[in-house]
């Protein structure tokens, strides 16, 4: 059933987890995410709205975000919106 394969499948990364084997989630997200690298996309956190490039997670899981100005930013949560094709990032980068 469904239901019992995905209970496996997630007791399965939950022990990677718990041994200190992030590094292997986290390899793992990267290559099947299409937002891992190179994805154009808004993030709204609490406190602002940034605009940039995804550039990876970092060692804990944060995404990582390339802003204007070659800047990267650590994004612990928030809202992701891809950007569409031809959307620039200089017009829709607010400031904090």
């Amino acid at each position: 059933e469904f239901r019992d394969r995905l209970l496996e499948k997630i007791a399965q990364w939950y022990e990677l987890w718990l041994r200190g084997e992030s590094a292997s989630i986290i390899d793992r997200w990267s290559r099947l995410s299409t937002y891992a690298r190179g994805r154009r996309v808004v993030v709204a956190t609490e406190d602002e709205k940034l605009t940039g490039v995804t550039d990876g997670l970092t060692e804990t899981g944060a995404m990582r975000l390339v802003v204007e100005g070659g800047a990267v930013r650590t994004i612990l949560a928030g809202e992701v919106t891809k950007l569409r094709k031809g959307a620039e990032l200089s017009t829709r980068h607010s400031s904090a």
